[in-house]
């Protein structure tokens, strides 16, 4: 008997498994189908494969290390970094890195771009990064040149939070007297900090195209003992790579950009921003429902319920709404 409804059971499921590929099927044909009308009548106005990079180039950087009398906290060197970024055009990433046999606060920059003054750097630190680097002289620390490679890319969605909820806002100004509140720039220096790779790209930076609200510029400085700048860039299209070498004019710079679009495009998409693609999908998607808004709104509701009923308790506790039918009821028991 039970060997019976195993198998009855075993070919219902075959049956439903059956009729869900066929039905996956149909769905991949017309989206196939849908492909083919939007591609007839966009035509000419698709982008090409590689149009997503607006620019590439080597670029050479200059590296300030500060010495450090202790590692500092993480925390503080962010935030060191979102507070520079405003205040001083041009700086590109903030690291703790060693240096000359010990620990030094790493200072990196765009060769030609002024320098970052040592009392903007201690203007900026917290309490922890300032007991760190102590009071060093004006000429302190040690410079160094480097190679860095600058990409630039259409994106779908705007970059910056431009315009926060006033919920949002009110919350950022009770922040505002404990820490530092997000900036509009928050998403693109998380992305930054997502691309930086351990012996590839120790500093990096990301930024709004000037002039262009739909590109981000991103820097990075490669490490001289990296294995980034050897071969050639795997895993991106042909038509990227030949896009890349065409506008950076430079061979020993190819590989570096090509690993760094590489990385840039899911680090991107996890902070909201779409690297443009040509590519049309030609599948169907999976609807899905969120039923959590439902849940909430019942909850929501459930509580106004609640509120009303207990203000009117209140109310009726100190006089100010009589139950007449209840006042009738007891006289007359």
């Amino acid at each position: 008997m039970l060997l019976t409804e195993a198998r009855a059971e075993l070919a219902g499921e075959e049956v439903l498994a059956g009729g869900i590929e066929a039905l996956d099927r149909v769905l991949q044909e017309r989206a196939d189908r849908f492909r083919e009308q939007v591609v007839a009548r966009l035509g000419d106005r698709l982008m090409a494969e590689g149009e997503e990079v607006l620019g590439a180039r080597g670029v050479p950087v200059a590296i300030r290390y500060l010495p450090l009398a202790q590692r500092p906290p993480s925390g503080a060197v962010e935030r060191t970094l979102d507070r520079l970024r405003h205040r001083t055009p041009g700086l590109l990433d903030l690291r703790v890195a060693a240096h000359s046999g010990g620990l030094a606060l790493a200072l990196s920059q765009v060769a030609g771009a002024l320098p970052v003054p040592v009392s903007a750097v201690l203007e900026a630190a917290p309490p922890e990064l300032r007991a760190a680097l102590g009071a060093p002289a004006g000429d302190a620390g040690w410079q160094e040149e480097g190679r860095g490679v600058q990409l630039d890319l259409r994106i779908l969605e705007d970059p910056l939070d431009r315009h926060p909820s006033p919920i949002t806002r009110v919350i950022y100004r009770l922040m505002a007297g404990f820490t530092d509140p997000p900036t509009p720039e928050r998403r693109l220096g998380a992305l930054a900090r997502n691309l930086r790779l351990p012996d590839r790209f120790e500093h990096v930076s990301a930024e709004l195209l000037p002039g262009d609200d739909r590109a981000v510029r991103i820097t990075a400085v490669l490490d001289p003992a990296g294995e980034v700048g050897s071969g050639s860039p795997n895993g991106i299209p042909a038509a990227v790579s030949a896009r890349i070498a065409a506008l950076s004019g430079e061979e020993g710079v190819t590989t570096p950009l090509g690993a760094l679009y590489q990385a840039a495009v899911p680090a991107a998409r996890a902070q909201r921003m779409t690297v443009a693609a040509p590519v049309l999908a030609n599948t169907f998607a999976k609807q899905q429902y969120d039923y959590l808004i439902g849940f909430v709104a019942v909850f929501g509701l459930q509580l106004i319920g609640l509120v009303i009923t207990f203000v009117f308790l209140h109310l009726v506790r100190i006089g100010w709404v009589r139950r007449r039918g209840a006042e009738e009821a007891e006289a007359v028991a």
